[in-house]
């Protein structure tokens, strides 16, 4: 949701360009010079008579029905009935707010003045400024007679409901751009029927009446004047003839500041008009006339457009109110955008006093501020004001898709609902509906919503489901639902409601190949995108990280929206983008699981990568091929392609493509910010980590670089314990920041009622909602409950983000700093930031302060160097809300408590339950005695501590890819978790290991495996049965030989025969055989040859070569065997 930011900032186009419309009422501005109020002139005389002859006199009654009670009825106090008197001094239950200083006392007299700091006597009306520097309020500054001639002077102060509201109802009235003002006390004076000074004859009986009422919640003040009725100007001690009371110094009227310099003088003051002011205004009620008086100018005329709201988002439809100078109802009147020079129509309220028209806002495809104006009967008004549009991304759609994830073009399976309080079922019984096409822009034409199909009515069945069929939407990437009503106001205008805008998915995925296609083609013609950070490591970095990062509008735990996340894949919890630092800023998005780790987006199912667009990116022109639409071109550059190639379409091979392109971001390299605190009164933690505690008073340097630019200003005051007293020692009460030239100037502050105020460029604007984006700023506001409001002021540009925890009593600080170019530029209060504790205390010269210096040392020879003087303050307190009266002026000689200076000896009952043990919440509740101080700073350091841990480093290893040929199952990336893998059937591990482990260094104990191919069983089946075979026949052929001749050599051992004893050296010797023929010679069979025979039975004869041993012992039937 983006912020109504309701205070516009006012300018006046400079008349000589303009002419302003004539016949138009336009009361006259503030006269800054001298002039004489003295007019003879015999118009002035002719005048006169006719204001007092011819003008009809507005009965009492009817203009005292503007007026509030007043009299004995309403217990008012009456002044003493004295010439020149008044009612002395009236001490203030609030104090008031009057040209940028707060009183806390007034004096009413009976001349018609309301006076702070002093009474006044002075009965003749002075010029203004005034030389005596008195503050004060002149509703009808002239010389009042209430003793001789007659009439009561009536006053009070009041905190009676009924006033109040009706306070706030005039204040409203005044300006939409007061609507959220709430006063919180007021201050009513009449002057009843009061004469002049000398009056004679029929000049007594000549009588005025007017009231003026101050109102104010603390900050904003206003001051209401009510005329009923006016007969005379001029008493005759200020040369006034004593029977008309004309002529002469005619009355003052209007505001002196007091310094001699600034003032307000309402139109016909000092002249001889003066009298007219029963029918002249500011707000178109005759005789009444209203001021803001408590910055330093004062603001009342009608020279600027206030709107109301001030902001809305880009897609237009929406009711806007714009107030300014009295309308004439007989004219026509549109709106206007310069910039682009947009007209819109609008409608004048037919309502007494009508200052307002209404008008509905055309859809813009643009972001940020523009200047407003009016055209009356077609000529420009030279009266602006400031109207911001929003972001769509930052709007929740008021018409609710149901179901997204089924929705296809051309199909029926779409239905639509709204709440109730979108349009009034008796005033707007039907509805249309109808899809919108979004078409990009071309040289000539800008940006812009066409009708998509047939336009369908039906009944305004508030939160019911209406069913809804889709049109084909071919080539159209982004629509939207649009629910419209004619506008009862203006004819041939409508009231409109949107849903969300969605990309479109096709009815066939063949679609969706096609245009991934033509994408990807584009896609390598234009500039490759390069990564320009790490992303966080986990959600409680990145969610703490808020100088650096911001939530994503498209997925977001926050987000009630039955489309969040849909769009960024079905394993993504949470994500988060950069904060944006320029108009054509490279992207990328972080997106985490629902273990809160970061996901990669090569897993699947949604992950973290680079986009060519910001959702915020924007370019200068809407024409032409280089057009940047906020939101729009981030969805269809970013956002639609991805989930046309990775998400809607068949061919996988896209989404392989596709992440060439888009590249994944792994938090490699991610530097978590550095973290600083200021809580209590204040606790100090430095950047580089140090403690301790401050108490000087003023304005300070909180933080800033070495070159000035960037800029965090605090502002100290003393505390006020629980006997209301001031102690000895200081809260911050106020924080300002801003980059020079590059961001305006956000200011958060305290009021006087317990409330916090949010000051843009030193001018308060309403801020009630969760965001606010200004030039280089995003604001952020979160009601943390507990009388405790939370902003996060993000510097876009710089990476520091300021949480500021506004309770009743003080402001709690937390800074973070994100950018690592930072390191060593910035100095202040928060320490010098280099990474080094050693040297945080150093003086704005220069000069070093130890650290174990005691804290009287660090207080003044560190601390109190960094205070500012008036002319270097972002604060705007300095001049504007500071206190008036001496009896509230700081003490001069006030000297802190210092933190080591308390002993256990010293603290309060039940400081041991309170605080638990926390140093600081024991210092703030012995100094002021408010357990809700001693609470709150506990809580916030305890807070602090948690944003410390959760963004301390973490180790994480880096992503290991799939490996080819086999798979992979990653368990984490952290410290001791592992990675696991397997090769494919047919593949086995060659390199590597199949288990990696995650070491402290960040680093895998081992490097990825290979996987390897070899053959299967089923293709060496015959190879191994043929070398199993042959060499099995082989081993089968050697052991039969070797068998047989074992066999061979056991037999014949088995049949030698043995030696006997007288033989036995012939044996030893054995016998040659000789050869007995040749082997072909050889009878057969042969051992029935008697040569073989005969020749055997000599083998021991001779030297035969063949011998054989003498067997010791011869079967005796070997013979009958061999022979």
């Amino acid at each position: 949701m983006y912020v109504d930011a309701q205070r516009t900032s006012l300018r006046r186009v400079p008349p000589a360009k303009i002419s302003p419309t004539p016949g138009l009422f336009r009361p006259s501005l503030v006269n800054p010079g001298p002039r004489s109020y003295h007019s003879n002139s015999a118009y002035g005389i002719v005048l006169l008579l006719l204001s007092t002859l011819l003008l009809p006199v507005v009965s009492s009654l009817s203009q005292n029905a503007w007026f509030y009670p007043y009299g004995e009825d309403a217990s008012d106090n009456a002044t003493e009935k004295t010439d020149d008197g008044g009612s002395g001094k009236i001490t203030l239950w609030q104090p008031f707010p009057f040209f940028a200083k707060r009183h806390d006392k007034l004096y009413v007299n009976n001349n018609g003045v309301i006076s702070f700091l002093q009474n006044l006597r002075i009965y003749r009306p002075e010029d203004f400024p005034l030389t005596d520097n008195t503050p004060l309020i002149a509703p009808y500054w002239a010389d009042v007679d209430v003793q001789k001639v007659g009439g009561t002077v009536w006053y009070r102060q009041t905190l009676a409901k009924a006033i109040l509201e009706r306070a706030d109802q005039d204040v409203h009235a005044y300006s939409s751009a007061y609507k959220r003002f709430r006063s919180s006390w007021a201050f009513v004076a009449t002057w009843e029927e009061v004469g002049y000074y000398g009056a004679v004859e029929s000049g007594k009986n000549k009588r005025n009446t007017f009231q003026c009422v101050l109102v104010t919640d603390g900050t904003l003040s206003f001051v209401i004047i009510n005329y009923s009725r006016i007969e005379w100007t001029t008493g005759s001690n200020s040369h006034g003839t004593p029977e008309t009371g004309l002529g002469g110094n005619p009355a003052q009227a209007g505001f002196n500041a007091g310094d001699g310099v600034n003032f307000y003088e309402i139109e016909g003051a000092g002249t001889d008009s003066v009298i007219n002011l029963t029918h002249t205004s500011n707000v178109c009620i005759p005789g009444r006339w209203i001021f803001r008086v408590d910055a330093p100018e004062i603001q009342g005329d009608s020279g600027g457009l206030y709107l109301f709201p001030s902001s809305g988002s880009m897609m237009g439809g929406y009711e806007v109110n714009i107030t300014g100078p009295c309308f004439d109802s007989a004219r026509s009147v549109q709106g206007l955008i310069v910039e682009t020079n947009t007209t819109f129509a609008c409608t004048q309220e037919n309502a007494v006093g009508a200052r307002t028209v209404t008008c509905v806002m055309p859809t813009m495809f643009r972001v940020g501020p523009v200047t407003m104006s009016v055209v009356v009967d077609g000529q420009q008004w030279n009266y602006t004001g400031d109207f911001t549009f929003v972001n769509v991304a930052l709007v929740s759609g008021r018409v609710i898709r149901h179901s997204p994830k089924r929705w296809r073009a051309n199909q029926g399976d779409a239905s639509i609902s709204w709440k109730s309080d979108l349009f009034d079922p008796e005033t707007y019984r039907n509805v249309s509906v109808q899809v919108m096409a979004y078409k990009v822009g071309d040289e000539e034409e800008e940006p812009r919503w066409v009708a998509a199909g047939p336009e369908m009515v039906v009944r305004n069945t508030a939160d019911n489901k209406v069913p809804l069929q889709l049109p084909p939407l071919s080539d159209t990437l982004l629509a939207v639902i649009r629910v419209k009503v004619p506008y009862r106001l203006i004819n041939g205008s409508y009231l409109s409601h949107w849903s969300d805008v969605f990309p479109v998915r096709w009815s066939t995925a063949g679609e969706s190949d096609e245009k991934c296609s033509d994408w990807l083609s584009q896609e390598q013609s234009r500039s490759e995108l390069t990564q320009q950070a790490a992303c966080p490591c986990t959600l409680k970095q990145a969610e703490s990280d808020t100088g650096r990062w911001q939530r994503d509008p498209l997925c977001s735990h926050d987000s009630a929206t039955l489309y969040n996340c849909i769009y960024r894949g079905s394993r993504t919890h949470e994500c988060i983008v950069p904060t944006f630092k320029g108009p054509q800023t490279v992207n990328q998005h972080c997106c985490y699981g629902d273990n809160n780790e970061l996901l990669d987006v090569r897993e699947g199912g949604g992950g973290s990568m680079l986009e060519r667009y910001h959702f915020r990116s924007r370019s200068d022109q809407l024409t032409g091929s280089d057009q940047v639409v906020p939101w729009f071109s981030y969805l269809t550059e970013d956002v639609a392609s991805y989930l046309h190639c990775c998400e809607y379409a068949s061919n996988s091979s896209l989404c392989v493509q596709f992440r060439q392109q888009r590249a994944p971001v792994s938090c490699q390299g991610y530097k978590p910010p550095a973290a600083a605190q200021a809580a209590g009164d204040p606790h100090i933690v430095t950047l580089d980590g140090v403690n301790y505690t401050f108490n000087g008073e003023g304005d300070f340097i909180l933080l800033q670089d070495v070159s000035g630019n960037i800029r965090v200003h605090v502002t100290a005051k003393r505390a006020v314990d629980v006997d209301g007293k001031l102690g000895n020692a200081t809260v911050f009460t106020a924080v300002a920041m801003s980059v020079v030239n590059e961001t305006d100037v956000v200011e958060i502050r305290q009021t006087n009622n317990g409330g916090v105020a949010v000051l843009i460029n030193q001018t308060q604007v309403d801020f009630t909602d969760t965001q606010m984006e200004r030039r280089g700023m995003t604001i952020y506001r979160n009601e943390t409950g507990n009388n405790t409001v939370e902003f996060t002021v993000v510097m876009d540009t710089a990476g520091i983000s300021v949480l500021v925890s506004a309770t009743p009593e003080l402001l709690n600080i937390m800074v973070l700093v994100g950018s690592s170019e930072l390191k060593g530029n910035l100095t202040g209060l928060l320490g010098n930031y280099n990474g080094e504790k050693d040297d945080d205390f150093q003086s704005r010269s220069g000069d070093p302060v130890p650290i174990t210096a005691n804290m009287s040392d660090v207080h003044y020879r560190f601390g109190m160097t960094w205070m500012l003087p008036a002319n270097e303050t972002l604060l705007y307190h300095q001049t504007a809300f500071q206190d008036a009266t001496p009896e509230s002026a700081p003490v001069v000689d006030y000297v802190p408590i210092f933190f080591d200076s308390l002993t256990d000896e010293q603290l309060r009952n039940g400081t041991v339950e309170l605080c638990q043990g926390n140093l600081q919440c024991i210092f703030d509740f012995q100094l002021t005695g408010k357990e809700s101080i001693g609470a709150s700073t506990r809580k916030f350091n305890d807070r602090f501590e948690s944003v410390v841990k959760d963004v301390a480093p973490v180790v994480r290893c880096p992503y290991v890819q799939q490996i080819a040929n086999g798979n992979r199952t990653l368990e984490g990336q952290a410290v001791g978790q592992k990675v696991s893998f397997a090769c494919d059937e047919g593949y086995k591990v060659m390199n590597g290991s199949t288990t990696l482990v995650c070491l402290q260094s960040g680093k895998w104990n081992s490097t990825t495996p290979d996987c390897a191919e070899f053959l299967g069983m089923e293709k060496w089946d015959f190879l191994y049965w043929s070398i199993g075979g042959a060499v099995g026949g082989f081993v089968f052929v050697i052991i039969t030989i070797f068998l047989i001749r074992c066999i061979v050599i056991k037999c014949r051992k088995k049949y030698v025969p043995k030696k006997n004893a007288d033989t036995e050296s012939e044996a030893e010797q054995g016998i040659g055989l000789q050869t007995l023929f040749r082997y072909s010679e050889t009878p057969n069979p042969v051992f029935e040859n008697p040569l073989f025979v005969t020749s055997l039975q000599n083998l021991r004869s001779g030297e035969g070569k063949f011998q054989i041993p003498r067997p010791r012992y011869v079967d005796p039937n070997i013979y009958t065997e061999y022979f």
